[in-house]
């Protein structure tokens, strides 16, 4: 593999507040939309019957119309571009998630407005809810910072989204109340108090918390001037077209397993990782089974499991390798049918390499990552290229860093570095730190032993003068002790109000405990496309 194939990207959240990373720029990103139509024609690709561009085709039909109904169901409409503009995607899970990922939402809008594209957010419905409660700050009147769990359902075992319903509707209606006391000390008008009986005014028509969620943060963006559509992954990766694309895979799954791991373990080697799980697991052989990247479950056990494909001499089997297993004929048109029956009582859902290498390949010209997602999805470029002969259309990665407004100065960590640096210095240069008062002859005697040693560079002598210096520091340390200290006293502090920092200037909180007005200034300024 050369270097041109998978190369390190040195992607970072930026650190002060009201920042963005934007890569490439947004400006570039729309020149690229733009440039697509002079790009040499792709080399033909089958996939399962239909050439890639057929395919596309059809699914992105398939995808703007899944999305407006979706969309327009508890929004304004609004006029889209024409069918043969760009579209641009972005995705995540339909949780209370930080400013920073919120912005890509409003970059997604930005750049479609500019190049004449459409725009389409992807609900990740398929991923677990981790749990079902946020952390807010408080601070105490001894000025230390802590962090409390508002709950905005009953906990549950993890299941998708997709799956998650409403348990206690008494502690969701709660919920808003709750969080919006619990900032104000903070924070001055927290979005949680528009945001939150939105959430409720969906819930009354749905008791899925991600989609209540998702349609409320997404009216919110219409309130702001954003014009973009949204629909779950659940709707778009159960048409036809994916399964068609799913069916592609299963036939010639152990290469495309091999192709998988192969791409996952060049990724692991150059990042360094050791971990069996990132970016992803390996995908299992076991006999004539081979695992694939997708999940199964049913809507009675809503347990995600791996699903494995093995051929058969008239199709394949689908299995979980436990209690679920299914027989689809060979030929697509009976394969696709055997499918869509199956989904209304199975889920068949792709896993995160899957999921952006189907919204890349088939169903967008360029799509929207944040850095987790923009890191992955070099092992998702190399497995497009090696099992479909592709060049993969380009990511933006984007992210932002927005901090709550607290009147509070940063602890400087170079001055907790400084105090350490000192207190090594104290243990073994404990001379330079005496003053005039105690340089007794005693002492004056022990620092001139030591420079004596220090010059002492003889071989031979080496051992000797290890043992003299640790004899003549450990001397002198009763005469540094109130200074060391001193210093401990400081680091404790300083490593104390670098603790509250950590919370305090967390960008992990919600933004729904953000002000509304300056939240909406910034990722809207952040987000726009210099001309």
């Amino acid at each position: 593999m050369t270097s041109v194939e998978l190369e390190y990207r040195p992607l970072r959240a930026p650190r002060s507040h009201g920042s963005a990373l934007i890569e490439p720029t947004a400006a570039a990103a729309v020149a690229l939309l733009k440039s697509r139509s002079s790009a040499p024609a792709e080399p033909a690709v089958d996939i399962a019957g239909l050439s890639l561009g057929d395919l596309s085709q059809v699914a992105r039909r398939e995808l703007i119309e899944l999305a407006s109904r979706y969309t327009f169901a508890y929004r304004p409409p609004f006029d889209l571009p024409g069918d043969d503009a760009p579209i641009v995607m972005a995705g995540h899970q339909p949780g209370l998630f930080h400013p920073g990922v919120w912005f890509k939402n409003f970059l997604l809008d930005s750049v479609s407005r500019a190049s004449g594209a459409t725009p389409i957010n992807l609900i990740v419905d398929n991923d677990t809810i981790a749990s079902p409660a946020i952390a807010v700050p408080e601070v105490d009147s001894l000025g230390t910072w802590n962090q409390q769990r508002i709950a905005f359902d009953q906990a549950s075992p993890p299941i998708a989204w997709e799956e998650r319903t409403i348990l206690d509707r008494e502690l969701f209606a709660q919920f808003g109340d709750q969080v919006a006391a619990a900032i104000r000390p903070l924070v001055d008008r927290p979005l949680i108090a528009s945001y939150w009986p939105r959430v409720l005014a969906a819930a009354a028509t749905t008791d899925n918390i991600g989609r209540c969620f998702a349609q409320a943060r997404h009216q919110q963006e219409a309130d702001w001037g954003l014009q973009t559509l949204e629909v779950p992954l659940s709707q778009v990766y159960q048409t036809s077209s994916f399964l068609r694309f799913a069916l592609r895979m299963w036939q010639d799954a152990p290469s495309f397993s091999a192709v998988y791991n192969r791409a996952i373990d060049e990724y692991r080697r150059l990042h360094k990782i050791r971990s069996a799980n990132h970016p992803a697991p390996h995908l299992a052989q076991e006999g004539d089974w081979t695992e694939t990247p997708l999940w199964i479950w049913t809507k009675s056990d809503p347990r995600r499991r791996g699903l494995f494909v093995a051929q058969t001499s008239d199709g394949f089997r689908l299995s979980d390798r436990g209690e679920l297993d299914f027989k689809i004929p060979a030929d697509v048109t009976g394969a696709i049918a055997a499918l869509q029956t199956m989904q209304s009582e199975v889920r068949l859902r792709p896993r995160a390499l899957l999921t952006t290498m189907y919204a890349r390949l088939v169903l967008s010209d360029l799509f929207i990552h944040g850095i987790g997602g923009a890191k992955y999805d070099q092992v998702t470029d190399l497995i497009i290229r090696r099992f479909f002969g592709v060049a993969p259309r380009e990511i933006v990665a984007a992210t932002a860093t927005v901090h709550l407004p607290i009147a509070r100065t940063r602890t400087d960590q170079e001055d907790l570095a400084q105090i350490a640096r000192l207190m090594r210095d104290l243990r073994f240069n404990p001379d330079r730190h005496l003053g005039d008062d105690q340089r007794t002859p005693e002492i004056t005697q022990l620092v001139a032993e030591k420079q004596d040693w220090l010059a002492d560079d003889q071989p031979s002598h080496l051992a000797a003068r290890h043992r003299a210096l640790q004899r003549i520091n450990s001397a002198l340390q009763p005469r540094v002790t109130a200074r060391r200290e001193q210093l401990e006293r400081q680091l404790a502090d300083g490593k104390r109000e670098a603790r509250n920092d950590a919370i305090a200037f967390s960008r992990e909180y919600s933004f729904s405990l953000f002000p509304e007005k300056s939240l909406q200034t910034l990722l809207l300024d952040l987000s726009a496309v210099a001309p």
